[in-house]
């Protein structure tokens, strides 16, 4: 569901002020939702390179692909 939106000509009533308000409240769990998950995106990543790097999981890596790069 979308916001209401205001015009110059017409401003928002108190009601359509408050839907909004219950519309932006909602809305924020979900996002805080999709930043968790996106945490556990990151970690499951990191951790698969360190297991991939440690020789655990595929092939290991030749040492020039774990050797930093210029600075």
């Amino acid at each position: 569901m979308t916001p209401h939106k205001a015009a110059r000509a017409s401003p928002l009533s108190r009601e359509q002020r408050l839907e909004n308000r219950v519309l932006a409240y909602t809305g924020q769990g979900a996002e805080h939702v999709i930043r968790r998950m996106k945490g556990f995106r990151v970690q499951r990543g990191v951790y698969r390179f360190l297991a991939v790097r440690a020789g655990v999981v595929g092939d290991a890596p030749t040492p020039a692909a774990l050797s930093p790069g210029p600075r």
